[in-house]
C-alpha cells in the first residue's frame, strides 16, 4: 500500500514493506497527507498484518468485495492485482475475478491478463455521532447464545483480553440474544475484537429487534469493512461498530449468517449505546 495525492493504491499480493516505505508512510500520516492521515497507533501496520496473516480475507475470494469496500472507506482509491505474483496462481486468478465482479465498488481501468487495475468508487463512510448516546448497563441486559453460554459474562467484564467464543467454525447459525429490562432505542452495537483473534470476526451479521409482538430486521451486513475501519482507529482492540435505525426493542438478536473454513466467532467486549428517551 502506498499513499498518493488522489488516494491510496493497494497492490496485491501484498508484499513486505521496506524500511524507506515505512518511513514514508509514517511521515505522510504525521503531516496529514494521503489516506493514512488519522490512522491510529502504528498506522497501517496492524491492518497490513491482518491482510497478510493466517486469517487474511484475501485468501478467500468470497471476501474480496468486502476488502475492497473496507479499503475504499479507509481512503484507498486504486487497486492493482498482479495475478502472476501470487504463490497460488489459481488464487490470483480467482481474486481478480472476484474484483471484476464487484461492479458497485470497483471499476476496471485496465487488464492485460497479467495485471488488472481498478479504481474504487468514491464513497465517504458516515460515522454515527456517539456524543449524545448513553451506554446500556450490563445489569439491564440478559444474554443468551447458541453456544458457550458459560462464557457470556465475559462480554461485559471490561476485560478486552477475555472473550465469548462460539467454539466451532462459523457455519451461519450462530447467535447472541440480548433481552432488555425495558424497551430500548438501541443506536449502536459495538463488538470489540482483539488483534490476536482477527480471524474470528463474524463474516455477516443480521440484527433483528423484537418490538411488541413484531420482529424487524434492522441491519443485515458484511462486517469486514467495519472491522478494517476499526483496525485503523484502534489497532490492538478494534471494534465493529454497527449503527441501527430508530427502534423500541425489547430483545435484540445478533445472528452470524456467514461461513468460514476454520474460524470461530468471538467477541471480546460488547457495548450497546442507546438514544436518549424512549
Amino acid at each position: 500500500m502506498r499513499a498518493a495525492a488522489a488516494g491510496g493504491t493497494a497492490t496485491w499480493p501484498i508484499g513486505e514493506l521496506g524500511y524507506l516505505d515505512n518511513v514514508e508512510a509514517a511521515y505522510d500520516t504525521l503531516v496529514g497527507h494521503g489516506p493514512w492521515a488519522g490512522a491510529a497507533g502504528p498506522y497501517w501496520a496492524a491492518l497490513r498484518g491482518f491482510l497478510t496473516g493466517a486469517a487474511s480475507p484475501l485468501t478467500d475470494p468470497s471476501q474480496v468485495a468486502d476488502v475492497l469496500d473496507g479499503l475504499r472507506a479507509a481512503g484507498v482509491r486504486h487497486v492493482v492485482i498482479e495475478r502472476d505474483l501470487f504463490k497460488d496462481p489459481e488464487l490470483g486468478r480467482s481474486t481478480a475475478d472476484a474484483a471484476l465482479a464487484a461492479h458497485s465498488i470497483a471499476s476496471l481501468v485496465s487488464d492485460d491478463g497479467h495485471r488488472a487495475a481498478f479504481e474504487l468508487r468514491n464513497e465517504t463512510p458516515t460515522r454515527i455521532d456517539v456524543d449524545g448516546l448513553h451506554p446500556i448497563a450490563a445489569e439491564s441486559i440478559t444474554a443468551s447464545a447458541s453456544q458457550s453460554a458459560d462464557r457470556l459474562p465475559q462480554l461485559f467484564d471490561h476485560d478486552p483480553d477475555s472473550r465469548w467464543i462460539s467454539g466451532g467454525r462459523q457455519v451461519g447459525n450462530e447467535w447472541v440474544r440480548l433481552a432488555f429490562d425495558v424497551p430500548r432505542n438501541v443506536a449502536l452495537v459495538r463488538l470489540v475484537m482483539a488483534e490476536r483473534s482477527f480471524g474470528d470476526y463474524p463474516r455477516r451479521l443480521r440484527v433483528t429487534s423484537t418490538e411488541g409482538e413484531a420482529r424487524r430486521v434492522l441491519v443485515d451486513i458484511p462486517t469486514l469493512p467495519l472491522l478494517m475501519q476499526g483496525v485503523l482507529r484502534a489497532p490492538g482492540y478494534p471494534s465493529i461498530d454497527i449503527e441501527l435505525p430508530p427502534n423500541q426493542t425489547r430483545t435484540l438478536l445478533l445472528e452470524q449468517t456467514g461461513d468460514t473454513r476454520v474460524w470461530s466467532w468471538s467477541i471480546h467486549e460488547l457495548t450497546l449505546l442507546e438514544r436518549p428517551g424512549r
